[in-house]
């Protein structure tokens, strides 16, 4: 009996592994990249060749370099195995993210163990929409998504300690909320911006709730402090190598300054409500919906607010609002829908309609996979991989070349040639003059 409950959940797990891994069998991976990825390789091949220190540009994607000031850690991981795996690059860029994607799965199952220690429908419910929803796998398994898939790992980490902290609060729970943080900051740009407004909500929830007694004020420091301690000698050695704005432009960009007011935009999207466009998009943005508005009638307000907050971050909101719009996914599904079908005549047909329903959401999220595969706009072959070997042999040293291709191929050419390629535009949000 305890086999048959733990089988929804068993199968829910597999079919999420496969759902991330299977493209890696459609594809030659050790020498055909899936989609993008080369501009993180060189990262990393920057890292391992200065020695695992940061290095100061990343060449051959602008004039001068890249300065390098984005999160780490994904390259120093990707970095130590092209030092165990010489010249199995492009193998290591396509296996580590949607590795670190089934980590996170794992890990995902574990805090809802925490969330829902009595509730194994909400479990069952948050883990079927982490495993399925295009926002936990779509940007985080491409070998592009090295930063979003220790971004998401880094995320889950975060709301596991921030759970603990709200519920016990004290000193080691503080301290592991700021050693999270710095993960997070390490990890990427999106889950660095997420982190630290959540760490704000969090620091003010906890004031306020203890009516700002200094414990609780030193707590939060200590959070906070810790958490920028430990990330400094990442962030600290960026703006030292290149200027305390470094990381203020790209932050501006990606909130369109100039354009659409941020405040107008985001009032746009909260009243679209568009968490995901992709595969069974209707039915997922139905029942967010569902668990934010059940939870906000109950004035439980604080997972509407964290979605929200960083449903309100551009582009980087797609994967960022993963764990919290399954969270709601959970509450809509278990607790707002099943109270409306409870009150329904034929609640079996009901069930099983729901069923149905869910396994064609299953059905949708592979097709997505497969359209990714067969989108040719980010599509490298192997062989056009060999041709690029063979012109980086020809090509003298300090040639600077234009290429001619789709996108997959301006990404990863000036990598695989090691020679300036002067109309990619890949990484140029962090160079201050373009």
């Amino acid at each position: 009996m305890r086999y048959l409950r733990r089988l929804p959940l068993d199968l829910t797990f597999l079919l999420g592994i496969f759902l991330r891994v299977q493209h890696l069998f459609h594809l030659d991976a050790a020498r055909e990249p899936f989609r993008l990825g080369g501009l993180f390789i060189a990262f990393s091949h920057e890292i391992l060749q200065n020695g695992f220190r940061l290095p100061l540009t990343i060449p051959f994607y602008s004039p001068g370099g890249i300065p390098f000031a984005y999160p780490p850690l994904g390259f120093y991981v990707e970095a130590m195995l092209l030092a165990l795996f010489p010249r199995r690059e492009i193998l290591i860029a396509n296996l580590l993210p949607p590795l670190v994607a089934c980590l996170t799965l794992a890990a995902v199952y574990r805090l809802l163990k925490q969330l829902f220690p009595k509730n194994s429908g909400a479990v069952l419910a948050g883990f079927f929409a982490y495993a399925f929803l295009p926002n936990a796998f779509a940007n985080q398994i491409e070998a592009a998504g090295l930063a979003e898939s220790f971004g998401s790992l880094a995320l889950v980490v975060f709301f596991s300690a921030a759970f603990k902290f709200r519920a016990a609060p004290g000193w080691r729970p503080a301290l592991v909320v700021g050693i999270a943080l710095a993960l997070c900051v390490l990890a990427s740009p999106g889950s660095a911006i997420g982190a630290a407004a959540l760490s704000v909500l969090l620091g003010a929830e906890q004031i306020l709730r203890q009516r700002f007694a200094a414990r609780a004020l030193a707590q939060v420091a200590l959070m906070a402090c810790s958490g920028a301690a430990l990330s400094a000698p990442y962030w600290a050695a960026a703006m030292k190598n290149h200027g305390r704005g470094i990381f203020l432009l790209p932050v501006l960009a990606q909130y369109d300054i100039g354009k659409q007011p941020f405040f107008s935009a985001l009032l746009d999207k909260l009243t679209a409500f568009q968490v995901t466009q992709d595969g069974w998009a209707f039915a997922w943005n139905w029942l967010i919906f569902l668990g934010l508005l059940w939870l906000v009638s109950r004035r439980k307000f604080a997972l509407p607010l964290v979605f929200l907050t960083l449903f309100s971050i551009p582009r980087e909101n797609v994967w960022l609002t993963a764990l919290p719009a399954a969270l709601l996914f959970a509450y809509g599904l278990t607790e707002a829908l099943a109270a409306l079908i409870h009150f329904q005549p034929g609640r079996r047909a009901l069930s099983a309609a729901l069923m149905l329903s869910a396994i064609w959401g299953i059905s949708q999220s592979f097709g997505l996979i497969h359209a990714l595969e067969r989108d040719q706009q980010w599509k490298l072959s192997a062989a056009q991989v060999e041709r690029l070997a063979e012109a980086r042999a020809l090509l003298p040293e300090n040639a600077r070349i234009l290429v001619l291709g789709n996108d997959a191929l301006l990404e990863w050419a000036p990598y695989l040639l090691q020679r300036e390629v002067l109309n990619t535009q890949f990484g140029l949000e962090w160079q201050p003059d373009e």
